[in-house]
């Protein structure tokens, strides 16, 4: 019974230490960061760390959203440019931020343990339609763009960097894909 219970606490804190670690580099992705003459919306790696964060953290990826908006809410400087605050929901980049968290708890039930890489290349890029959905729908809400002025500002221009992210997220997957660790390799 001891064995059981030394096991639970080492899956516990090992599981606890990665929710954390996803949640600390979304902060470090936002600031990764620049902003294009012709939308309010910055670029950030932060998609591509949703990405690895549903691969890795599976279930528990909408967690380390959370604990990520709630920092940000709480006052710590985890937004893009180090913003911080609930008024920095209300801004234009709250839709995407809300994105984010939507798609952790979507994406990870349609990855199944044995899935291909092009299947996580798909689950990917649904990621980023219901990002792109709800910064879009948060532009005209908010914001008063019309539709096709949100999808101008808010969804078209990233399409070409988020597929490099979606790549590289494929790339760094397969890589762990074939480690005897992580993956399917041999071990």
């Amino acid at each position: 019974m001891k064995v059981k219970t030394l096991n639970y606490q080492k899956t516990l804190t090992s599981s606890l230490l990665q929710v954390g670690l996803f949640s600390l580099l979304m902060a470090v992705s936002a600031n990764f960061r620049f902003y294009l003459p012709f939308t309010p919306v910055p670029v950030t790696l932060q998609t591509l760390v949703v990405c690895l964060s549903i691969v890795f953290l599976k279930q528990k990826a909408p967690l380390s959203q959370l604990i990520y908006l709630t920092l940000g809410i709480a006052g710590f400087p985890v937004f893009s440019g180090g913003a911080s605050g609930i008024l920095y929901l209300f801004g234009p980049t709250g839709g995407y931020l809300f994105g984010f968290l939507l798609s952790s708890f979507l994406l990870p039930p349609l990855l199944l343990p044995d899935s291909s890489v092009v299947r996580f290349f798909f689950c990917f890029c649904l990621l980023h339609i219901i990002v792109y959905s709800l910064g879009v729908l948060w532009l005209c809400c908010f914001f008063n763009f019309t539709f096709l002025n949100s999808v101008r500002a808010g969804a078209l221009p990233f399409i070409a960097g988020d597929l490099f992210k979606v790549a590289i997220a494929c790339l760094i997957l397969r890589q762990c894909l074939n480690c005897p660790v992580y993956g399917r390799g041999k071990r």
